[in-house]
C-alpha cells in the first residue's frame, strides 16, 4: 500500500466495510484498508543538520542560501530527498494529491554588533510567509533562532533556509547547530 489522504481512507471504508449481514467484509478487504489507514498516519521525516561552524556573507536585499550542510540526521524515502550539498530538504508528493507538512528551523548565529539579518524558508526558490528577523550580538556571542510552521502541497517541493541582510547589516555571518526538519502530518487538509 502507500500515504493516500484521509478522504481517499473515509471512502475506501464506506465502500468495502458496509453492514456484514452477506459476510461482505472480508479479511483481504480489512487488511488492505489497515495497511492503508497506516501507511498514511505513520510520521515521516526529513532532516538535516549542521554541527559545525559556516561563515555566510549575507548581502542587503539578496537572500543567500545557507549551504552545505554536514549530517542528514532522518530520511524516509518516499516521502523526502536530502540535498546537504544545497541545503534543500525535497518533499515528494508520490501517489498522494497533497500534504501537510511541518517544518521547523532553528540553530545559532553570530555576526556584527547590532545588525539585523532575516532568516526565512524558501518554497520551490520563492520566500515563504515563515521568516524571522535576527539582531546580533557581536562576534563571539551567538544568538539563538527557531520558528516553526505548516505548510500544504500538491506539488514536488523543495524547501531551503536562506539569510539576508537588512539595510546597513551586510557582512559575514556565522551559523551553527542549524537544522531544518519537515515532518509530514495527516491533517484533513491532506484532500
Amino acid at each position: 500500500m502507500a500515504r493516500t489522504s484521509i478522504q481517499a481512507l473515509i471512502a475506501q471504508a464506506t465502500a468495502d466495510f458496509a453492514d456484514n449481514t452477506a459476510g461482505a467484509i472480508t479479511p483481504v478487504k480489512l487488511r488492505n484498508w489497515a495497511t492503508a489507514f497506516l501507511d498514511t498516519m505513520a510520521p515521516a521525516y526529513g532532516a538535516i543538520q549542521r554541527i559545525t561552524a559556516l561563515v555566510i556573507a549575507a548581502v542587503v536585499g539578496t537572500p543567500t542560501v545557507i549551504a552545505p550542510f554536514t549530517t542528514q540526521l532522518a530520511l524516509t524515502v518516499s516521502d523526502f530527498s536530502i540535498n546537504l550539498t544545497n541545503g534543500s530538504v525535497t518533499n515528494l508528493i508520490g501517489t498522494v494529491p497533497g500534504k501537510s507538512t511541518r517544518f521547523t528551523i532553528d540553530g545559532m548565529v553570530e555576526g556584527g554588533n547590532n545588525n539585523v539579518i532575516t532568516i526565512a524558508l524558501f518554497i520551490n526558490g520563492v520566500a515563504s510567509l515563515y521568516n524571522q528577523s535576527i539582531v546580533t550580538n557581536g562576534v563571539g556571542n551567538p544568538v539563538g533562532f527557531n520558528f516553526a510552521g505548516l505548510t500544504y502541497q500538491t506539488v514536488n517541493t523543495v524547501m531551503d533556509v536562506r539569510v539576508t541582510a537588512n539595510a546597513g547589516s551586510a557582512g559575514n555571518y556565522t551559523f551553527s547547530n542549524l537544522s531544518l526538519l519537515t515532518e509530514n502530518v495527516p491533517v484533513n487538509s491532506f484532500v
